[in-house]
């Protein structure tokens, strides 16, 4: 990878990069410092920099997560927020995350620790999210209102958000069986 690749990668991460992607483009942690004090980038955490010409939004710290862990996918209340399809306010984001990844749990941030198949991942305003189908039933299973998971899931077919075959995986699943879509 070139420092160009890098910058394009940092674009698609709405301005963000870890050190391990510097690395690969041949920037040693020393010339990040340097470009840390010249103000071209910022440190936003532990191994995690920011371009400083991105506009900080209220969605900076998904995207910090996500170009922090690419694997991982906002899941549960927050998938559900993100997809505008409940009034519920997550109180910590929720992610899941392959059973092997080092992300841990931190005030705000909630872990899951689960294989998502690819099928069940959305890119959505350049985030990973688990599909309408699979954040009904992580959000059934968590205890979510079923009120509010019914309204979410009418929500979601009025802007075909859930194929037939999606529907047919919630049909089971309390509060969504015995339903006649």
């Amino acid at each position: 990878m070139s420092e160009v690749d890098l910058l394009e990668l940092a674009g698609h991460q709405h301005g963000y990069f870890t050190t391990a992607q510097a690395g690969a483009a041949g920037i040693s942690r020393r010339a990040l410092v340097g470009r840390e004090h010249r103000g071209l980038i910022e440190r936003a955490a532990h191994g995690l920099y920011r371009l400083r010409q991105y506009p900080m939004t209220s969605m900076d710290d998904f995207y910090a997560l996500q170009a922090s862990v690419p694997a991982a996918t906002f899941s549960h209340d927050t998938a559900l927020e993100m997809y505008a399809l409940s009034d519920l306010l997550p109180t910590t984001i929720h992610v899941t995350v392959p059973p092997e990844s080092g992300l841990k749990p931190r005030p705000g941030i909630t872990v899951h620790r689960s294989r998502i198949d690819p099928r069940d991942r959305t890119l959505r305003d350049d985030l990973w999210l688990t599909s309408l189908a699979r954040t009904l039933l992580d959000c059934a299973r968590a205890g979510t209102d079923a009120e509010q998971l019914l309204a979410a899931l009418a929500a979601g077919r009025e802007r075909a958000l859930l194929p037939p075959e999606a529907l047919a995986r919630l049909n089971g699943v309390y509060p969504f069986s015995g339903r006649t879509w």
